[in-house]
């Protein structure tokens, strides 16, 4: 519990957590939408997640054509997910991407105290993780 999150395996997740499995297999079959995955660093297994999460503007690269793949997630890229699948926007100025743990604090996600535990560290591990992903599905 204690490696480190990479962005693939965060995708990953948060694909899980909002339970996107169907919607995620039928955008794979769907050429009609004409969407091109602009990343060159996705592996193949990882595709149809990340492009259909990018498609939907719930998750970013870290540049035009690269996701980061290998990268290490951070606590406030994980929580940038989070809050935008309970519908805030930080396209739209809800939220500012860096400052996502605190905006997790302010609506109630999650804890001053759990913000302290996670960020306690340097480093995001997946533990910390389990810690966001269940305070996400607990959230209302």
């Amino acid at each position: 519990m204690e490696k480190e999150l990479t962005r693939v395996e965060g995708i990953l997740i948060y694909a899980r957590l909002l339970g996107l499995d169907e919607e995620i297999a039928a955008f794979a079959n769907d050429t009609a939408t004409g969407y091109v995955m602009p990343f060159n660093d996705v592996p193949d297994w990882a595709k149809n997640e990340i492009g259909y999460l990018n498609y939907k503007g719930l998750a970013n690269g870290i540049s035009s054509d690269m996701f980061g793949t290998t990268l290490k997630m951070s606590d406030q890229q994980f929580a940038t997910l989070l809050l935008r699948g309970k519908g805030y926007s930080d396209a739209k100025g809800d939220f500012v991407w860096n400052q996502a743990m605190e905006k997790a604090v302010e609506v109630g996600l999650i804890t001053e105290d759990d913000k302290s535990l996670i960020q306690k560290d340097p480093g995001f591990t997946r533990g910390e993780m389990v810690i966001l992903a269940y305070k996400f599905l607990q959230f209302k």
